[in-house]
């Protein structure tokens, strides 16, 4: 049996959809000396949000889909058998990086609602059209933060704004919203 392709993966996403990080596919492959048909695929272990799908030809892909409150990766263990049931594993991580994720904002006279996830951590700024305003949060949960302040304040105009929250250096999705 030959050797597989294997690497390590890190799985970041910086601007995912609500709910989740998002998906990615990894194509796997494998070579043995008698040719690749017959080849067959199989996860001997992983997280859960991990599948895998035989393409038949020696190759496979693995697609990762984390949910956004999955915030361990794991160990994946990949065998692939040859039609004469010779068998070779392989092993790898999978590390997920932490999502900063801005689903909604809302003003009303005199507070901020900013919805989303990730948001807790040491270190926080909240960017309004540019301007830090972290300074005004009055509360602060890992899905919801709320500041207080003047439209002046808080930097908000009466037509787009922009918000973008950096926590622990982790950079969240640029999100717009009018007043």
């Amino acid at each position: 049996m030959g050797t597989f392709i294997s690497h390590k993966i890190y799985v970041a996403y910086n601007n995912p959809g609500p709910g989740n990080f998002g998906t990615k596919s990894f194509r796997i492959m494998a070579n043995d000396p008698s040719g690749t048909s017959g080849l067959k695929f199989s996860v001997l272990s992983s997280p859960s949000f991990v599948t895998l799908t035989d393409n038949g030809n020696g190759t496979a892909n693995l697609l990762l889909a984390p949910p956004i409150s999955q915030s361990q990766g794991g160990r994946v263990t990949v065998e692939v058998t040859n039609s004469f049931g010779q068998k070779a594993s392989a092993s790898f991580n999978i590390t997920l990086a932490k999502a900063v994720v801005i689903t909604v904002a809302t003003y009303t006279k005199p507070n901020l609602f900013i919805a989303g996830n990730g948001f807790q951590g040491t270190n926080i700024i909240i960017q309004v059209n540019g301007k830090d305003v972290a300074g005004f949060i009055i509360n602060r949960a890992d899905a919801a933060i709320t500041l207080k302040g003047t439209k002046k304040k808080l930097n908000l105009i009466n037509d787009n704004n922009q918000i973008n929250i950096i926590v622990d250096g982790i950079v969240s999705n640029s999100f717009m919203f009018s007043l």
